[in-house]
């Protein structure tokens, strides 16, 4: 065994593999740089919630999207943490056959009070 070694036992924990701890504190630094300026534009846009541990959580996500050394799997989930809480939902083809629906009854209804018409 080589003197150096000896009470080595390797990455620190949370250091991925293939990254050593500097580079990976570099790339965290600037992840989290990315990350708080795009949370503050969509502060600024109003997409930020008003509760300090969903800003802490939103803040968190960001970073992880924005870290290069995450796996993609990370970033997807991470991603889509992010517009699960920013974005509205679109809406589901149920409610607009319902919405045509409900026009369609209200239409009929309408030109029943007009009277029946003679053909």
């Amino acid at each position: 065994m080589h003197e150096k070694s000896i009470g080595k036992t390797g990455r620190k924990t949370g250091v991925p593999s293939g990254w050593n701890y500097k580079e990976y504190a570099v790339e965290v630094a600037e992840a989290e740089k990315q990350a708080r300026k795009m949370f503050n534009i969509m502060a600024d846009e109003g997409l930020v919630p008003d509760d300090q541990m969903a800003q802490a959580a939103l803040l968190e996500a960001l970073t992880i999207m924005k870290n290069k050394a995450t796996s993609t799997a990370h970033k997807l989930s991470a991603s889509r943490l992010v517009l699960d809480y920013t974005r509205a939902k679109p809406a589901s083809k149920s409610d607009v056959t319902i919405h045509k629906a409900e026009s369609l009854l209200e239409a009929l209804a309408a030109q029943e009070a007009d009277g029946p018409e003679d053909s």
